[in-house]
Parts: C-alpha cells; sequence; structure tokens
C-alpha cells in the first residue's frame, strides 16, 4: 500500500525559472502521471524506489553505500595514490639513469680518445724503431740503446692495447645500462 500511496501523493516542489532572464522560483505540484514519468524516464530509480518500499533497496546509496562499499572505495582511492606514487618514482628512475647513460657516454669519448691517441703514439715509435733499426744493422748506435727503445716501444704498445679494453669494458658498462632501461 505504501507504493500506491507514493505514486498517487500530490507533492509541491520548488523549481527555478528564468523569466527575462532573471531567475525566480515557482512551486509546482507533481502527481501521479508526474511520477510515472520519473519513473519511466529512468527505469533503475524507479525500480530501486519500488524495492526499497518493500525493504530491499537495490541500491542504499549512490554515493556512500555500505560500509562494505566505502572501505573498498577507501582501498582503491589508497590503491591510485599508490600507483600515482610509483609511477613518479619510475620516472624518476629513468630519468637517473639517462643522466647515468649520459655519464657513461661522456667518459667512453674520452677513453676512445686516448686509445686513438696511444695507437698513434704507437704507429709513430714504430716508424721511429724501423729508422733506428736501419741504423743500428749499419754500425751506428749501441745494443743497450737498441734494447732501451725496443722496450719503449713494448710499453706502448701494452699502454694503446690497455686503452683500448677499457674503451671496450666502457662500451659494454653502456649496453648493460641501455638493455637494462628497456
Amino acid at each position: 500500500m505504501p507504493l500506491v500511496q507514493r505514486l498517487v501523493r500530490l507533492e509541491t516542489r520548488n523549481e527555478t525559472v528564468f523569466i527575462n532572464g532573471f531567475p525566480q522560483v515557482q512551486q509546482t505540484q507533481r502527481g501521479f502521471f508526474d511520477t510515472l514519468g520519473d519513473w519511466l524516464r529512468s527505469p533503475l530509480q524507479g525500480l530501486n524506489e519500488i524495492l526499497s518500499v518493500i525493504g530491499v533497496p537495490l541500491f542504499q546509496n549512490a554515493n556512500g553505500g555500505s560500509p562494505e562499499t566505502q572501505r573498498q572505495q577507501v582501498a582503491i582511492t589508497d590503491l591510485r595514490g599508490k600507483i600515482t606514487q610509483i609511477e613518479a618514482q619510475k620516472e624518476q628512475l629513468v630519468e637517473q639513469l639517462k643522466q647515468k647513460v649520459l655519464d657513461e657516454v661522456s667518459a667512453f669519448d674520452e677513453l676512445l680518445l686516448k686509445a686513438r691517441l696511444e695507437d698513434a703514439i704507437v704507429r709513430r715509435e714504430r716508424q721511429r724503431m724501423r729508422i733506428v733499426e736501419v741504423g743500428y744493422r749499419l754500425g751506428e748506435g749501441d745494443t743497450l740503446t737498441m734494447l732501451s727503445m725496443m722496450n719503449a716501444l713494448d710499453q706502448r704498445k701494452m699502454n694503446a692495447s690497455i686503452a683500448r679494453q677499457r674503451m671496450r669494458s666502457q662500451a659494454e658498462k653502456i649496453r648493460r645500462l641501455v638493455l637494462q632501461q628497456d
């Protein structure tokens, strides 16, 4: 019976209307056909109203609901906050990694320059050694000077080899950093 009473009751509502561009409050009365029209326009609202009359509300509150629903909403909001925080940390880590890669590339350029310089010195020393060797075979210079020059050339070759190895190690370090980023 309460459903029928709700359906046929006459209610007065205040509505704001604009007359000549100015808002004015008018009282309107709503009856059976208005309520039925509301239910037809929003079937979910009508169904909820019918079920609430018999004690089984379909939706308790559209914006609140039961305590369990509220706890779930708080948990969802908390998770969204944590996701945002994790994404910000990820962006920060990506920026740090980019900076580290740039630093390592700069170090690589420096090592590459040193390796090329050492190789150039070794080439020049080899040419010098060939010239000195020709003179040595023709009787110019002594054995100690020749051995000392050969030892210096070997030392330069070793320095060039170490410089190339450092350069390759740096390139591998950069490769690992870049692959780690993906």
